[in-house]
């Protein structure tokens, strides 16, 4: 439950029924709290909506009808309120800015802390807004901070990761650059031509003529 109010509801089944009253234990002690009078008999009856702190909230109500007969429901109800995100976390390797022709690589980062810890989603995306998720993973162990996927070859890939509690809460990571490159550079020679003479004394200048998108050093 991922929401500081808290609206009870409650179904009574009595045709002489009179009232119910909701007792929770939102103030650390088990009390009654609020009583709605005229109730309707087989009708969903809603209490006033209350405010409720992060932790185990348990909930019961009592109807009475109107020959004073009174009982509550079967068992407590409980809640766990947990308003809170996940802690922020960063993400570690393959380094932002990595270009590698490994198309598998193993996506890690560091944990978060979060006691209601539901699981890591990797996304991948070729769009900063992750408009589209090209690929995703999940891990349900906290612990646990790290993924794969198999990408496409030859593309600039966004990824991040974001964990989620047991409420829906979240927290996004920011993104990391990774580019997949499996193409070799195209190298063409220029001079001197191929079987060329010099003489002795001349000073021979060699040109080339590389192709690489991702071009890093020629030797």
């Amino acid at each position: 439950w991922n929401t500081a109010s808290f609206t009870a509801t409650v179904i009574p089944a009595d045709a002489n029924i009179g009232n119910c009253t909701l007792y929770h234990n939102a103030s650390g002690t088990w009390k009654s709290n609020v009583t709605i009078t005229n109730a309707v008999n087989g009708s969903s009856n809603s209490f006033a909506t209350i405010t409720v702190s992060d932790g185990l909230f348990v909930w019961d109500v009592e109807c009475r009808d109107l020959a004073g007969n009174t009982a509550f429901n079967g068992s407590n109800f409980t809640a766990r309120i947990d308003t809170a995100s996940p802690s922020a976390f960063n993400l570690t390797s393959p380094s932002n800015g990595t270009i590698l022709a490994n198309v598998t690589p193993f996506f890690r980062w560091n944990v978060t802390t979060e006691a209601n810890f539901a699981n890591y989603t990797l996304e991948v995306s070729n769009g900063t807004n992750f408009a589209t998720i090209n690929y995703s993973a999940i891990s349900t162990v906290r612990t646990e901070a790290n993924a794969t996927a198999n990408l496409s070859t030859d593309k600039t890939w966004y990824w991040r990761v974001i964990a989620f509690d047991l409420a829906g809460n979240n927290a996004k990571s920011p993104y990391f650059i990774y580019i997949t490159d499996t193409t070799n550079p195209v190298v063409k020679l220029d001079s001197p031509s191929n079987n060329s003479f010099a003489g002795s004394n001349a000073r021979v200048t060699f040109t080339f003529t590389a192709t690489d998108t991702n071009l890093k050093n020629c030797t």
